[in-house]
């Protein structure tokens, strides 16, 4: 079984961290509207980083949608998925005659291992015969904390820490000091949410 690259189809609703949220981290007059723009898009970028199948956790945070395609169902009963933290699925194929069809629910369970979220068969049941395609296996997965105020607040509060690095130090590199992507307080935070491996 070959898992292809995970993509989201649905994004979060909003941010992590709302704008009001941002500028008071930052310290930030909320009258003063110039740079509004530019500190949601610090949130963004720190958001980004962290999530994700690309991101240093391995991880979503607020709810969204992905999907991820394999050209069969695996040999044993065990699909692990790109993410954890996943509250549902729905698995399509396309069955030997190529036609797409939806596996019944009663076939697999979602379970969390120690390795993530993954679909397990059923007991006594089997992974139905695909035709011979990249996509013949669709899983759609939702997957995240769920809203903002679900996001840890750990996690949340790194995301504020690193819009605030980003907005104090503007450039790659200050004069005399090189900038830190990840400030040592986020790193801390973040290490017990990192899924090291994956």
């Amino acid at each position: 079984m070959n898992l292809q690259k995970p993509v989201r189809t649905i994004a979060p609703v909003g941010p992590v961290a709302t704008l009001a949220e941002a500028k008071k981290a930052l310290r930030i007059d909320d009258e003063d509207t110039i740079e509004n723009g530019f500190i949601e898009s610090l949130v963004a970028a720190a958001t980004s980083y962290l999530e994700g199948d690309e991101g240093i956790l391995g991880r979503c945070l607020i709810s969204q949608t992905w999907v991820v395609k394999a050209d069969c169902f695996p040999l044993d009963g065990e699909i692990l998925l790109p993410f954890p933290d996943v509250s549902s699925v729905t698995v399509t194929y396309f069955d030997e005659t190529n036609q797409s069809q939806t596996l019944s629910a009663g076939l697999y369970h979602l379970v969390e291992t120690d390795s993530g979220s993954a679909v397990q068969l059923a007991s006594a049941a089997a992974w139905p015969a695909t035709y011979g395609r990249p996509d013949a296996v669709t899983i759609t997965l939702a997957v995240g904390y769920g809203a903002a105020a679900d996001v840890p607040p750990a996690i949340k509060t790194a995301v504020l820490m690193m819009a605030g690095h980003l907005y104090e130090n503007r450039e790659d590199v200050v004069v005399g000091v090189s900038a830190v992507v990840v400030p040592n307080g986020a790193q801390m935070l973040l290490a017990p949410f990192r899924r090291i491996g994956f």
